[in-house]
């Protein structure tokens, strides 16, 4: 007869965390993915892209597709002028489309009806991104639109971006259906960020410090401000376009330096040399980048290729680390008698891969994808938005979460088993006292002034032997329990022997010393009266350091132990 092995399952529900979070992640793209919530603005917007005259110089090319036209190298300061026929129906009719990199006027019937960029265009300095929606006042009819391009930067752009018409609520409505997802996955790491940064501070007012905890933060901060900014959600909801640009460049830059400060905060004591390294160069390379960039002599743009791919270099110096220590890590948590709960490692590991994975493919695929969105703007389907890299970003952090917690549950069965190991090591069975080695273990950090009660239990030599062990355990075991109550007060309450028991007192005196021994004499007396079995009876005698010179507990027990003997020799006398 077959019989199930339930050890192998235990093992294997251990990882039903990586289909619970897959499905998450499925849920996330089947849902804000959906056509239920893309705006199906076919009648109201539409791209401009057929029809199109282009003028580059003395070079022109009539009837072109606007995503179909490759501009290839351009030089800064080259002016392209795109020339077209639209139709008006009716009042409100707006254009939106993307500049970036170059500035653009915009002309309807020869007269000018907006600008962006000369104020950068004649200081030299970077044009940021921004988002134009120009309302196209005028009356229904055919008109003719003229775009005119410069480009501020060398190479900067080798595809148009898509122009579309319609009526301004319609667009924007379909600009935030366009980029739910990214909305979604930006807005997520932002919220994590922020829950675990305020539990970061609850943990740093109650000196429990994690600096991986504000690492983690950090590093979601940053992943979630560079997905809103990539996408164009802050350059499209505000009109302060410098700063954004400024916030989607910085973001990026220090990804790397905070990917490599969360490693660190979770591996210190293994990578310690190459994460050095490796912070030193992700802080040097933006300082430079951006003095570089104020200097006028190269601008923040030129840099996001580099950064990406020393990223990548990073991320595969690190990776053989990363196994190294989830080797160690399953050895020692098969090995280890505390270590207890799942393995929290491979987690971590898991959303490195992913993230590296996903990073990579983004790279492999981004110079073949053209950058007319329009395909996809008014696209009804399903997975309009899909970036490989933010999804690699979301899993990561997710993945770290989940690291996060299971350690944190597993380090808190750990102290808890760790606990009760220590509690069988310094508690004496029987009695459930302190035992010998709890007590010097306490003598070993006590300061200041204090007071020791030697006692001693009468007569358990002669229960043993006349009554056999069983009673004398009983009548040891009655005999704590009064010690607990009379003695609550004390710091310590230990059996060292047989029939021998020690208390400390802490900052006390001689009048709650006497006053617990008089409780514990009420006690017995009590017991007594209530018990024919045996007769409890204790010799006492208790001492202060400031009664000795030097006032060493060991002189101050063996003063506590003589009296108490005086009082023995009474009771034998």
């Amino acid at each position: 007869m077959c019989m199930l092995d339930l050890s192998r399952f235990k093992d294997y529900k251990n990882y039903l965390v990586f289909p619970l979070l897959l499905a998450f992640v499925t849920m996330v793209l089947l849902v804000f993915g959906s056509s239920r919530f893309t705006v199906n603005s076919a009648s109201q917007i539409s791209p401009i892209n057929e029809g199109w005259s282009v003028f580059r110089g003395v070079e022109v090319q009539r009837d072109v597709n606007l995503g179909d036209y490759y501009i290839g190298d351009s030089k800064q300061g080259e002016t392209f002028i795109t020339v077209n026929e639209i139709t008006v129906e009716n009042t409100g009719a707006t254009l939106m489309f993307l500049s970036k990199l170059n500035t653009v006027d915009v002309y309807l019937d020869d007269d000018l009806i907006y600008s962006y960029g000369r104020e950068y265009l004649k200081t030299g300095s970077f044009v940021p991104k921004k988002y134009n929606i120009v309302t196209l006042d005028t009356r229904p009819g055919v008109h003719k639109l003229i775009m005119v391009y410069t480009f501020t930067e060398n190479n900067s752009i080798k595809r148009f971006m898509p122009v579309f018409y319609g009526q301004k609520g319609d667009l924007i409505k379909t600009f935030y259906s366009h980029h739910r997802i990214s909305i979604f996955i930006g807005a997520f790491l932002l919220m994590y960020s922020c829950i675990i940064f305020v539990l970061w501070v609850y943990l740093l007012i109650t000196r429990k410090n994690d600096i991986e905890i504000l690492a983690g933060a950090i590093f979601a901060n940053l992943l979630g401000v560079y997905i809103l900014a990539r996408n164009d959600i802050f350059c499209f909801i505000g009109n302060r376009e410098m700063f954004f640009s400024m916030v989607e460049y910085t973001s990026f830059y220090l990804i790397p330096l905070g990917f490599s400060m969360l490693i660190y905060s979770i591996h210190s004591h293994n990578i310690q040399n190459k994460i050095r390294v490796i912070a030193a160069v992700n802080i040097i390379f933006p300082i430079v980048i951006w003095i570089l960039h104020f200097l006028n002599i190269v601008h923040v743009n030129h840099f996001m290729n580099v950064v990406g791919v020393l990223d990548i270099i990073e991320m595969i110096i690190i990776l053989p680390t990363l196994i190294k220590n989830l080797v160690v890590y399953r050895r020692e948590h098969v090995n280890s008698d505390v270590n207890v709960g799942m393995d929290a490692e491979i987690y971590l590991f898991v959303g490195f891969i992913i993230m590296m994975v996903m990073s990579l493919i983004e790279i492999g695929t981004k110079p073949s994808v053209k950058v007319d969105e329009s395909v996809y703007i008014s696209h009804t389907g399903l997975f309009t938005s899909i970036n490989f890299l933010e999804l690699g970003m979301l899993f990561f952090i997710m993945c770290h979460f989940i690291y996060y917690f299971m350690n944190s549950v597993n380090h808190i069965s750990a102290n808890r088993i760790k606990g009760q190991l220590e509690g069988l090591a310094y508690t004496d069975a029987l009695t459930d006292l302190k035992n010998r080695a709890a007590l010097n273990q306490f003598f070993g950090s006590l300061r200041g002034n204090f007071g020791i009660v030697s006692i001693d239990l009468d007569r358990l030599k002669f229960v043993n032997d006349n009554m056999g062990h069983m009673a004398g355990d009983r009548m040891l075991i009655a005999f704590a329990y009064i010690l607990k109550r009379a003695f609550a007060p004390a710091d310590i309450i230990a059996r060292t022997g047989g029939d021998e028991f020690l208390v400390v007192f802490q900052n006390s005196n001689e009048l709650l010393c006497k006053k617990c021994v008089d409780a514990m004499s009420q006690e017995m007396a009590k017991y007594n009266e209530m018990n024919d079995e045996f007769t409890l009876s204790a010799s006492v005698g208790f001492a202060f350091n400031h009664e000795v010179k030097g006032g060493r507990y060991q002189d101050v027990f063996y003063l506590a132990d003589q009296r108490m003997y005086k009082m023995k020799e009474a009771h034998h006398g």
